[in-house]
C-alpha cells in the first residue's frame, strides 16, 4: 500500500499515525496527518527524511527482509486535536523509548490497509446478498492477530439445522452441499474473506492457531467448521465489500453471527 484514496482521505481528515517494526510490533516513529501520503513518503526509498535515525531505523528493517507498517491511532480529528494528541502520545511513551507501546496494550492502533478498507470499499445492500450462509464476528480473535480462517471459523453455538441441513442429490448421487454453506469473515461492516463451508466439527477436535477456551466454554456445545476460500465469482462479488442495510452501515451482531438467506 502506497497511499490512501482521495476519498478515504477526506474522511480521515487530520489523524495520527505510527510507523511499526514488523518484527516485534514496536512503534519507532508517531506523526500526525492530513491528505493520502505522508505516512507513506517515510517509507519511499531515496526520499531525504532529514531525520538519520528514522533512516536508519527503517534501512534496517528492510535488511532483515521485513517493510515498516503503517497504523493509525486516531483520526476525524482537528487540526489542533492531532496536535494535541501526537504530542500527548509521544509524551506518554518518551521521545527516547517509542518503541515501549507495544500492540495490544493500546487498542486504537488499526493498521493502514484496514483503514482503507473500512472507509474506502464499495457499498453492498444486505438484500443484494445471493447466497444462503452467515456473517461471523470475530473482533476480538483478530485484534490478537489469529489467522482470520481461524478466526471465523471457529467457536460458535450453531443449530444441528444450520451444520447438516444439505441441497438435494446431484444426479450423480453424491450428497449435496451444505444449504447454509457461506460463512463470511467480518470485521464490522467489512467483508475480509469468504469461505465455503465443508463441514462441521465438534470445537476443539480440529487443528487451529486459535486456542480453544475450554473454562470459557464450559457447559456449551460450540461447533466450528472446515472449508476453503470461495470461488473467484463469490470472492469478486462480496470480497471488500462495506455491508449497509438502506443507507447505513449494518454492525455487528450481538452473538457474532447473523444470518443471511
Amino acid at each position: 500500500m502506497k497511499r490512501f484514496s482521495t476519498s478515504v482521505a477526506k474522511q480521515l481528515r487530520h489523524y495520527v499515525y505510527v510507523l511499526v517494526d514488523p518484527s516485534d510490533k514496536k512503534i519507532f516513529y508517531v506523526g500526525k496527518a492530513m491528505g493520502p501520503n505522508r505516512p507513506f513518503v517515510h517509507l519511499k526509498e531515496g526520499i531525504d527524511h532529514k531525520n538519520p535515525e528514522l533512516e536508519t531505523r527503517i534501512r534496517k528493517i528492510r535488511i532483515g527482509g521485513d517493510e515498516p507498517e503503517v497504523e493509525i491511532l486516531r483520526y476525524g480529528l482537528s487540526e489542533r486535536g492531532a496536535l494535541d494528541m501526537e504530542s500527548a502520545v509521544i509524551d506518554a511513551i518518551g521521545v527516547g523509548n517509542l518503541s515501549n507501546l507495544i500492540k495490544g496494550h493500546r487498542t486504537m492502533r488499526v493498521p493502514a490497509l484496514k483503514i482503507n478498507q473500512q472507509l474506502g470499499g464499495k457499498p453492498l445492500n444486505w438484500e443484494d446478498i445471493r447466497v444462503c450462509g452467515m456473517m461471523i464476528y470475530s473482533h476480538q480473535s483478530q485484534k490478537q492477530e489469529y489467522d482470520i480462517y481461524d478466526a471465523t471459523r471457529g467457536n460458535w453455538a450453531v443449530s444441528e439445522k444450520t451444520r447438516e441441513e444439505r441441497e438435494e442429490e446431484g444426479k450423480d448421487g453424491k450428497e449435496g452441499k451444505l444449504k447454509r454453506r457461506y460463512a463470511f469473515a467480518m470485521d464490522h461492516s467489512v467483508i475480509l474473506e469468504v469461505y465455503e463451508i465443508l463441514m462441521w466439527f465438534p470445537g476443539g477436535t480440529t487443528v487451529s492457531s486459535l486456542p480453544f477456551n475450554k473454562e470459557y466454554h464450559k457447559g456449551r456445545a460450540v461447533w466450528e467448521f472446515v472449508g476453503k476460500k470461495a470461488d473467484e465469482p463469490e470472492l469478486r462479488r462480496y470480497r471488500n465489500r462495506v455491508l449497509h442495510r438502506g443507507s447505513k452501515r449494518l454492525h455487528a451482531a450481538q452473538r457474532g453471527i447473523r444470518y443471511v438467506n
